[in-house]
Parts: structure tokens; C-alpha cells; sequence
């Protein structure tokens, strides 16, 4: 059995066999109970799609909850829908003026999807009984 020592510098602890194969021993236990090793074999499969959604739509939940005192809300549409923007926020809490404008840009974006000549949205309101049409929405054309 050698004894042999390497030579330490000033203040370092002396190292041997005996301390070396310990520090291997507690190197090997500490990294098999953090589980750092893992083999490609037992990689963390992908997401899958409904679950992440699931997640991530709880996540977005959370966060819209510290937004405007948790008043706002957002409508989500997939990425391949091609709509100009795929993110819709409103306030579900405000008034019937703001709830009416954010439907009114969710019936715009959907005309701009059947008609790509569709460009602007006017909305209007009777400003008395005479008129039949109470409320309009409407999307104009290109000329």
C-alpha cells in the first residue's frame, strides 16, 4: 500500500488515495441523488400540445389577474389563423362602449379575413328612438 503524498501548496489539505477515493465516492453519491446524470434514454419527453396550451393558458390566467386590477381579459387565436394579430385584450369589467368596441375589432378582423378588401371599421349608435338600428358595426371597403 502506498503512502506516497502529493505535495500541497500552503493552506491546501494534502492529498492521497484515501482522499481522493472519497471525494470520488461523495462526488458519485451526490450527483446520483440530484439525479444529474440522465441518460438520453430518459430525456423528458416534448409537451404534449393540449397540455402545454392548458399550462401556458393558466399561465397567461395568473398574469392577466395583475394586470388593471384583473379586469383585463385576452383572446387567443393559433398562430396559423393568419389574422393580423393573434392576441385580443380587452376590458371585461369596463364599460358596455369598450366591451361593444372589442367585439366590434373581433367582427372587423373576421371580415378582413373574407373580404381582404375589407379596410376600416366605423361603428355608430342611434342617438335617438327614431332610428330602428340601434347599434352598427360596419366594416368598409376599398373604394
Amino acid at each position: 500500500m502506498s503512502t506516497r503524498k502529493v505535495a500541497a501548496a500552503d493552506g491546501m489539505p494534502e492529498i492521497n488515495r484515501r482522499t481522493a477515493l472519497v471525494a470520488g465516492a461523495n462526488l458519485a453519491l451526490s450527483t446520483a441523488v440530484l439525479g444529474v446524470t440522465v441518460s438520453p434514454s430518459e430525456a423528458a419527453e416534448p409537451e404534449q400540445p393540449w397540455v402545454k396550451a392548458r399550462r401556458l393558458a393558466r399561465e397567461l390566467s395568473d398574469t392577466l389577474a395583475q394586470c388593471d386590477e384583473g379586469r383585463t381579459m385576452a383572446y387567443i387565436y393559433p398562430a396559423s389563423a393568419g389574422y393580423h394579430s393573434n392576441i385580443l385584450f380587452g376590458d371585461m369589467e369596463g364599460s358596455a362602449e369598450h366591451r361593444l368596441e372589442f367585439h366590434a375589432k373581433a367582427y372587423s378582423m373576421a371580415a378582413r379575413d373574407i373580404d381582404a378588401t375589407a379596410t376600416s371599421l366605423w361603428m355608430g349608435r342611434a342617438v335617438d328612438d327614431s332610428n330602428p338600428q340601434r347599434f352598427n358595426v360596419i366594416v368598409v371597403r376599398e373604394g
